[in-house]
């Protein structure tokens, strides 16, 4: 039934999450976060709450993801903060020690950047 299902998505999530504070990840409010199977994360990043992080998303060391913050597929490197309701799908965010080019889902977009960034509210912006 319904009740058991939700109850066996309860428990893999808290192995999931589990999993990856033994490896060095903070969660601010692990009950409140979705993390998939295949997601990596770096030790000494940040999740803070209401994150769903889902897909064949890795996130690199030293960052801070959330709150609100929804990420699908996606690449980021290390030292990058997203912050407050972003939602990304098919990305890669370079670190503070990179430039690299990202490319935005299937537009095909391209931003050059030659340092860390801020997401807000959606919009990027260098580092401060």
């Amino acid at each position: 039934d319904r009740l058991q299902l939700a109850e066996a998505q309860r428990i893999m999530q808290n192995r999931i999450v589990k999993s990856h504070m033994l490896n060095g990840v903070t969660f601010i409010s692990p009950e409140t976060a979705f993390v998939g199977k295949n997601v990596k994360i770096g030790n000494d990043t940040v999740i803070m709450p209401n994150t769903i992080i889902k897909g064949n998303t890795t996130i690199g060391t030293n960052c801070l993801i959330g709150p609100n913050t929804q990420i699908t597929d996606c690449e980021v490197l290390n030292d990058v903060e997203m912050r407050l309701k972003v939602t990304l799908t098919w990305l890669i965010i370079p670190s503070t020690r990179s430039n690299d080019i990202i490319g935005i889902g299937f537009e095909q977009a391209y931003v050059n950047l030659n340092s860390s960034i801020y997401l807000v509210d959606g919009a990027i912006s260098p580092k401060k």
